[in-house]
């Protein structure tokens, strides 16, 4: 959201502080002034939908190859111009943003409902009024950009505070994003991303000195005027009475921004002050509230824009919980007698890990492992997932096992080092205690019958190899070669894979590795009426195909009918996909980014489409278009992914 109603009023209102400008031309003039390459920082997020626009079909899973030859497309054009770009996307959701965070998943729920409702009426892809990126679109971004060579991350803190702090210490060039907070950091050059093309890189680039002229205030009172307006921080709603009685607008009228944002400008500017102080902060913010528990926010708030201090990992938060049940709702609080008893026991092996975080850091780890071990908490953005369809469940509750044993590896818990009092697995009612960040994490995912309202204490369980889960030590600090198979044999147990080792690791082309994994998972783990037959060919030929097309034949294939099921597959394997890069994010990557691409591995389209004909009864020959060599790696999967499963049979026939 950032600072509310600001982004649109300019857009809007003071369309003059929106100035036409070409990077190339502004970074040629940087350097000639510098003497040094411009650095471009660019905010990840606000690029998915300028790389994956409404006119690419979006429901089916995603259009990944298309998706790599774009981004291809414009870091080429960026080298050309000299042009360093740094890319960070959002990597933890900060306590004070998680009410906002809740709010967006309730829309994005509401959305995905529409989406379905549409699919099951007309059988048809949806408008684009309905538009909603594909899952995992921001590990997919991600993974394209590291292979192409551009520098990426993860943010350790709120994105645009990273992305600000980079900017400053940098000495950049400047922004691009979609983000208004931007519009109150001191960044100079902020470029608006939604205009961006991304051919000749022509811009619309924010005049901050011209919105405050046109708003009557300095630039040193723009975050005192994002703090009445209201942010992520700073709900909007807690500000309401306020806004009414700054514009005059009876408490039964309708707020708007064309409105607010000027009236709050002016009711700054009535302090007859250029200057932030202190006294301005606290009159004003007893001026906006009126009641005593607020006091003090605006003083964060305005440090959160104004800082350029590095963001410092704190010691993981830390919950203690009693499981009494399978859904582990009856806590036992911190500061409880109890809970700081118990705290007091842990503060050992949590420095230990605190010391592998740095290893991790230095090794710039997935973000996924460094929000575990800072925070012990877990988030996922509403999927392509039909509530309403009790045959098909939910990627969050079909993937969890997975991901209780990724936690089961960053905590150490059934090593020789486990902090837990208890190794007993979770859903067992030995009366376990888990502590959040020593045995447990809250996660917050999205499913059927979940408010998100809290988190879900999730158990950290120990992996199933013969000498127990490997210690962080083994995994983190120890020779990479010395520990390669050690490592792949902890991702494969974290995913229960009972294939044989030599069969996937030796005869299987590593690009299937990881769909191999996963579909086999599905198919031993999942309820039977989640993996069909059909099903399972589908995921095969598709994968064996996706070398016989490009991403333009892809483009002119035609999707006969759009299925809601096959939508709602789709979205689970992208969903364990990403999950296969965080367990091996959290065993070190004893497997090459290259052997888990999405676009070498799963097309949505392509999926759609065989997922339509092997529902219809194709053969494997059809399913393989009569390719003598997809046929071939067509069985060789089959024989893997049914292993040791209740499809498993003594040969496959085509």
């Amino acid at each position: 959201m950032g600072v509310k109603g600001l982004q649109a009023y300019v857009e809007q209102c003071c369309r003059e502080a929106l100035v036409n400008v070409n990077l190339n031309q502004l970074a040629r003039q940087y350097r000639n002034q510098h003497g040094r390459q411009p650095v471009l920082v660019i905010d990840g997020m606000a690029l998915l939908r300028k790389f994956y626009n409404p006119g690419i079909p979006w429901v089916y899973g995603g259009e990944w190859l298309e998706l790599f030859e774009r981004i291809q497309a414009f870091l080429e054009t960026l080298k050309n111009a000299d042009i360093k770009p740094v890319f960070i996307f959002d990597g933890v959701v900060e306590q004070s943003k998680r009410a906002t965070w809740l709010d967006r998943r309730k829309k994005e729920r509401r959305l995905v409902s529409q989406v379905f409702e549409h699919i099951k009426r007309t059988g048809r892809h949806p408008e684009k009024r309905h538009y909603h990126i594909p899952p995992c679109i921001s590990g997919c971004m991600n993974k394209a950009l590291k292979v192409l060579g551009a520098e990426v991350s993860r943010s350790s803190i709120e994105a645009d505070k990273e992305i600000f702090q980079y900017y400053k210490q940098h000495q950049c060039f400047g922004v691009l994003s979609h983000d208004s907070d931007f519009l109150i950091y001191d960044v100079d050059n902020y470029f608006a991303s939604e205009t961006l093309d991304f051919k000749t890189l022509h811009v619309k680039m924010y005049n901050k000195q011209v919105l405050c002229r046109h708003l009557g205030i300095s630039r040193q009172l723009l975050p005192l005027l994002a703090c009445i307006l209201g942010n992520d921080t700073i709900s909007p709603n807690s500000l309401t009475r306020f806004h009414h009685w700054v514009t005059g607008i009876p408490r039964d009228g309708r707020l708007k921004f064309q409105t607010t944002v000027p009236c709050c400008a002016d009711f700054l500017a009535s302090h007859g002050t250029n200057q932030l102080s202190e006294r301005l902060i606290y009159d004003v913010e007893g001026q906006a509230f009126r009641f005593p528990g607020m006091q003090g926010v605006f003083q964060q708030v305005i440090h959160d824009y104004t800082s350029t201090d590095e963001y410092v990992p704190s010691q993981p938060h830390r919950q203690e919980a009693a499981v009494q049940s399978a859904k582990h709702k009856d806590y036992v609080h911190p500061q409880s007698i109890k809970g700081r008893e118990l705290l007091q026991a842990k503060n050992g092996p949590l420095s230990r890990h605190q010391e592998i975080l740095e290893v991790i850091i230095k090794k710039k780890s997935h973000g996924f492992v460094k929000k575990v071990l800072r925070c012990a908490e877990t988030d996922c953005n509403m999927s392509f997932e039909d509530d309403s369809d009790r045959n098909m469940p939910s990627a969050a509750l079909v993937l969890r096992p997975i991901r209780q044993r990724v936690y089961g590896v960053l905590f150490g818990v059934g090593s020789g080092t486990d902090p837990s009092e208890d190794k007993a697995e979770a859903g067992s009612n030995s009366g376990t205690r888990l502590v959040v960040g020593v045995n447990a994490v809250n996660e917050y995912y999205a499913y059927a019958g979940y408010s998100l309202k809290d988190p879900d204490v999730v158990a950290a369980t120990p992996l199933d190899l013969s000498g127990g889960t490997p210690s962080l030590e083994d995994i983190w600090v120890k020779s990479e070669d010395e520990t390669l198979h050690l490592r792949q044999q902890a991702v494969l147990s974290c995913l229960h894979c009972n294939i044989d080792e030599t069969l996937l690791l030796e005869t299987l082309p590593r690009r299937y590795l990881a769909l191999c994994c996963l579909v086999h998972y599905f198919v031993k783990n999942g309820p039977d009426t989640m993996m069909r037959e059909c099903d399972v060919d589908a995921f095969i030929a598709q994968a064996v195909c996706i070398g016989l097309h490009t991403a333009r034949s892809i483009w002119n294939l035609r999707v006969p009918r759009v299925d809601s099921r096959g939508v709602h597959m789709a979205t689970i394997f992208m969903r364990g996909l990403s999950t296969f890069w965080e367990a091996n994010a959290a065993c070190a990557d004893p497997f090459k980014m290259e052997d888990s691409l999405p676009w070498q591995c799963f097309d949505g389209k392509l999926f759609h489409i065989k997922y339509i004909m092997a529902q219809e009864g194709a053969t494997v020959g059809a399913l393989c278009q009569d390719n003598a060599q997809a046929l071939e790696e067509f069985l060789l999967l089959k024989k893997c992914i049914t292993m040791g499963t209740r499809m498993e049979k003594k040969s496959a026939q085509p």
